[in-house]
């Protein structure tokens, strides 16, 4: 039984997986819609995730910054921040939920 359970998982894995990475490049481009070629050239090195102390005792905010580096030459760097969790029963729209399920499956840290 465990032996079937964990093919089926697999299948469903690479599944689920394509639709995490789709719903991430849809919440991405929201962002960036006019430069599509800034959201594919995007990698795990241009990312920093950040943790910040709540003082009210709470559990640390998770802060993400994506930097691109190839919007335009003539500029510096862009950072754009992604720091507001909506927590709602549609967590599957949450930009934070997306990414860090890609980069926990990944094993990037």
């Amino acid at each position: 039984i465990l032996r079937t359970n964990l093919i089926i998982i697999k299948q469903k894995y690479i599944y689920s997986r394509q639709q995490i990475i789709i719903n991430l490049f849809y919440l991405l481009s929201i962002i960036f819609a006019n430069r599509p070629s800034a959201l594919l050239n995007l990698r795990y090195y241009n990312i920093i995730m950040t943790l910040l102390r709540d003082l009210n005792s709470k559990p640390y905010r998770i802060l993400i910054e994506f930097i691109y580096e190839f919007i335009k030459k003539f500029l510096t760097k862009n950072i754009f921040p992604v720091s507001k969790i909506i927590f709602n029963p549609s967590l599957i729209l949450n930009l934070h939920v997306a990414f860090l399920s890609l980069i926990f499956a990944d094993i990037a840290f």
